[in-house]
């Protein structure tokens, strides 16, 4: 059957306001029961921007849980697979 597989990312103690879950990525793929299959997704680090109290775009330091299943994490994180990696310097995007 087809199946939407769906990359989030969480972040916390930004010291500024973001989603809890903001959906990054995303590829509908056609599964059938019992099978596995290999999905590869491909991110720029533009595509991790969050916007701050300033308004400007920053990829800012701390950790970024990457979230990879078929749906939101909180649902069902049975079917959720779960990566944590931490930035060590903030980034922002040049004007």
């Amino acid at each position: 059957g087809e199946e939407v597989v769906q990359v989030y990312v969480s972040r916390e103690n930004l010291g500024f306001r973001v989603p809890k879950h903001e959906l990054k990525a995303f590829k509908r793929i056609l599964i059938e029961r019992g099978e596995i299959k290999t999905i590869k997704f491909s991110m720029k680090s533009s595509d991790l921007y969050s916007v701050n109290k300033e308004g400007k775009f920053v990829f800012p330091q701390g950790e970024i849980i990457f979230y990879v299943g078929g749906c939101q994490p909180g649902f069902d994180f049975s079917n959720i697979l779960s990566k944590k990696i931490r930035i060590i310097k903030e980034y922002k995007k040049k004007d």
